[in-house]
């Protein structure tokens, strides 16, 4: 194929995917994500992990459920429970996680976060205050740390710098101080995959472990019995007959019908 012709398809393509995107981007829910996802990284990153484990569990449970209905490998009579076992521990997983993730991210992550971080976010304003907290990571006591390593490690850094820390006055150590906040304090690169990546940590281990390790084995199993009970078996529960017999009388036109049955000249007739 010649080189001009694969630069005309990737055109095509390109123009196509530049369509896609720009249809996309014109969207008011994606366009809020998007915004979401520039100003609050960590907090967007963890949503979409949930989103996308959701998603997972949405098609494995209509996947599941179908195929136990219809397993023939399955005994016939266990075939109905195993299907509605799927289906709830599907539904368990789907609600569970939605709640229990929304939950964690609004309440427990900010929490948790402010206690390594020493900083906790204001909801209504977005703002960030440095609490007095024992965070390795807040500015106070990222200088705190930078003073006592300097004076543990003064031997080894004049050892191998030929530079006498004890003669460091208040503002070189914090100046020094100052430095290490610029590379993993709250406005550093390094902390903001630190905040992003532990917003998903937390969002992972959370929904998983107490949806489908505690939830869904609790009560996964009691609700499959009941809604095989009440939908699944009523479903192909047949009608019971009003009657022990029901005869039918032929009317005088039958034998114009050569003794051919013509049910609708018949009156039904129960008996007694």
């Amino acid at each position: 194929m010649q080189i001009s012709s694969i630069n005309k398809i990737g055109g095509t393509i390109n123009k196509q995917v530049g369509k896609v995107f720009e249809y996309t981007t014109k969207n008011k829910f994606i366009a809020k994500s998007l915004e979401q996802g520039f100003n609050e990284p960590a907090k967007f990153a963890a949503k979409m992990f949930i989103v996308s484990i959701v998603t997972k569990d949405v098609i494995g449970c209509i996947f599941y459920t179908y195929q136990s209905l219809n397993n023939k490998r399955i005994p016939e009579e266990k075939r109905k429970f195993v299907a509605a076992l799927d289906l709830m521990q599907g539904i368990i997983n789907v609600g569970g996680q939605i709640l229990i993730g929304t939950a964690i991210d609004s309440k427990f992550t900010p929490k948790l976060l402010s206690k390594y971080t020493g900083i906790i976010k204001n909801k209504i304003t977005g703002t960030e205050t440095y609490v007095n907290t024992k965070s390795p990571l807040a500015s106070d006591n990222i200088i705190e740390i930078t003073k006592k390593v300097l004076l543990e490690k003064a031997g080894e850094i004049k050892t191998k710098y030929g530079v006498d820390v004890n003669k460091f006055n208040v503002q070189d150590i914090n100046s020094i101080g100052e430095q290490i906040i610029g590379r993993i304090g709250k406005d550093s690169k390094k902390f903001k995959s630190f905040e992003t990546g532990f917003g998903i940590l937390i969002a992972a281990i959370a929904t998983t472990a107490l949806t489908k390790r505690a939830l869904n084995p609790l009560i996964s199993t009691p609700l499959a019995g009941w809604f095989k009970e009440n939908y699944l078996d009523k479903k192909n529960k047949k009608p019971k007959n009003q009657h022990d017999r029901v005869y039918y009388e032929w009317s005088s036109l039958g034998p114009k019908y050569n003794n051919k049955i013509d049910t609708t000249s018949f009156s039904k007739v129960s008996s007694k």
